[in-house]
This record gives structure tokens, sequence and C-alpha cells, in this order.
């Protein structure tokens, strides 16, 4: 008979007093001892261990060749929910290396059952953060038996990483950000809300003091965690390019700081009207910032491109005056 057959055989063997006669943690301990590699540590049970499992598995080690007891590990989350989908995920010990990746972490000395980051930052610094492991040499007789061990180079911790995140001003931006999506949804015309982002920044150096993502399930009323969409989500940008439009009309020279501009409702001959979401008349550069003038915006990019705003005039403008530097302000708006 050939293995497939004669496995097969034993399949048929195997009645259904064999089977409620079968001891369930003895046929999880073979099925897990049978996948091993040889002289590659493999995990039997790492979870809900018992203190008498773990005593009477020690004090029977002289008589359990091979076996030993340790501890293991688990990540944790010591903030709760709170910026957890950014900091990532490690694979279990069942996972062990991710499939798309197998090739490259074994080929920096990874065994197929470590655990690894597999998601943002716990991925992006698993070479950090995972820890270096003991090698040891092993010796071994003709019948495969460890004769010899030595210890080649001693284990160490990973390394710490420190975030510019405040967690507890983090904790705050979420709670306010999900009160406010909350209280904007119950306006009218409010039908396609349920997403909100919040990136804070210190300006002076560029670090994240807090970022966050929250998606609205108005169904169920719950809150999904979607902070990564910070840097991943697509939007059309809008007034955010009204501060790139005045700093190119500065580099250009058609605008000075603190310059007046008449704000207004806009007409062009032969075509509609045009206007802020409501008449400003006579502002300054921060007060079109700081009310976001539609109006101020348009007067300095017609500038830019070499025309002027005239009144139910004709809207004329020269493409050879603008400057390169104007080009992505001029595109964005």
């Amino acid at each position: 008979m050939n293995d497939k057959d004669l496995y097969k055989l034993k399949l048929k063997r195997i009645t259904e007093s064999d089977l409620q006669a079968m001891d369930k943690n003895l046929a999880a301990i073979y099925r897990n001892l049978s996948s091993a590699t040889s002289l590659t540590p493999t995990m039997i049970k790492n979870e809900n261990v018992t203190d008498e499992e773990y005593a009477k598995v020690n004090e029977n080690l002289e008589n359990l060749p091979g076996v030993d007891v340790t501890t293991d590990w688990k990540r944790g989350h010591t903030y709760g929910e709170t910026f957890w989908n950014m900091l990532g995920e490690v694979t279990s010990a069942d996972e062990g290396l991710p499939a798309e990746k197998v090739d490259y972490y074994t080929a920096k000395g990874y065994k197929l059952n470590d655990r690894v980051g597999k998601s943002y930052i716990e991925e992006l610094y698993n070479g950090v953060l995972q820890a270096q492991k003991e090698k040891v040499k092993m010796v071994t007789d003709s019948n495969g038996n460890v004769v010899n061990k030595e210890t080649v180079s001693e284990g160490k911790s990973g390394k710490d990483i420190v975030l510019t995140i405040d967690m507890e001003f983090q904790a705050q931006v979420e709670k306010i950000m999900q009160e406010e999506l909350v209280s904007a949804i119950q306006k009218p015309h409010t039908d396609t809300l349920d997403t909100a982002f919040v990136v804070a920044m210190e300006p002076k150096t560029g670090r994240i003091l807090a970022m966050s993502g929250k998606v609205y399930n108005r169904k169920t009323q719950e809150f999904t965690d979607f902070t990564p969409g910070t840097f991943t989500y697509a939007f059309e940008q809008g007034s955010v390019v009204k501060g790139a439009t005045v700093l190119t009309g500065y580099q250009t020279g058609v605008r000075d700081f603190g310059e007046i501009e008449l704000d207004e409702v806009m007409r062009f001959k032969g075509s509609g009207t045009f206007s802020s979401y409501q008449v400003m008349n006579r502002i300054t550069d921060l007060e079109a910032l700081e009310r976001s003038s539609n109006v101020y915006m348009w007067k300095t990019a017609i500038e830019i491109m070499g025309g002027k705003y005239i009144p139910n005039g004709t809207l004329n403008i020269n493409p050879k005056k603008l400057k390169p530097s104007a080009i992505i302000s001029i595109n964005l708006v």
C-alpha cells in the first residue's frame, strides 16, 4: 500500500467509541509536536495556562526531554481604544509570519511561527521593537539526539519608541470630535456627513500631538476609529488653499502685508455672480483668511495671472506674466 491508501485505512478504522474516548488535549499536543520543526522552539500552549499545569510540567522536566517552560508575551493596549489603530497590531503565535512577507522575514533569520508587527507603527518599526533571540549552536549524533549545546550570542530586549503624541490630549480630541460630529449630523442638509478627521501639530517643530479619524454609523449610533484616514483618505481641497494663495500673492508682488481689498459681489460680462458666503466689504489679508473670503482670493489669483477685476467687464488675463512660483497655488485655487 502507498502512504495515501495507508492513511485512508487508518482513518477508516477509527470508530465512534475511539473518538469519544480520545483525550482532546493529547490530540492537540500531538498535532503541535507533529508540525514542529527540528531544533526550533515550538509553543504547545501559551493561553489560559493554569498554575497547576505549569507546576506539573515544570516538576517533570527531567522526564520530558526537549520540553521546557517559559514565559510568553502578548501586546496590550495601555490606553484602551485611544490611538490603537495607529499603533498597529502584532501577529499571534498561530499566525506567525504574514504569508506575503515570509521570504522577507525568513531571510532576516525569523522563524515561521515568530510574531511580527502587521500594521502601521508596529509593522514600520518592527525591526526596532523586535527583541533579538539568543542564538544557540546544537550538535547532534547520527540519530538526531542533541549531544552538545553552545550559546553563540545572548538575546537582547527590543528597543522602546517614544511618540510625540500626547495621549491625554489625544483622548480629549477624540471625545470632542465625537461630540461635534453628533451635533453636526443633527443639523439640516447633513445626510452624507458621517466622518471627521483632526490632526493637531506643533507649528514650530511639526511634531504630531494628536491625530484622529472617526466614522459614525447612523443606524447603530456607534463610532468606528479611522485614524489612518488622516493620511490615506482623499479629499477635494477647499479653503485650506487660501493661505497658499495669499502667500503666492506676496511672492509674486501683487499683494503686500496688510493690503486691503474690497469683498463684494463679483460680476463678469456674460457670466453669473460670484461672492463669499457673505459680503465683507473692505478687509485685510488677515481678515480674508480669518473669515475665509472667496473674493479676496479670486482677485489675488486674477492679478497673479496678469489681469484686473473690472465690475461687469470681461475677464482679461495674461498667462505670460504668470511667474513659475505661482503655478502651484493657481492650480489649487
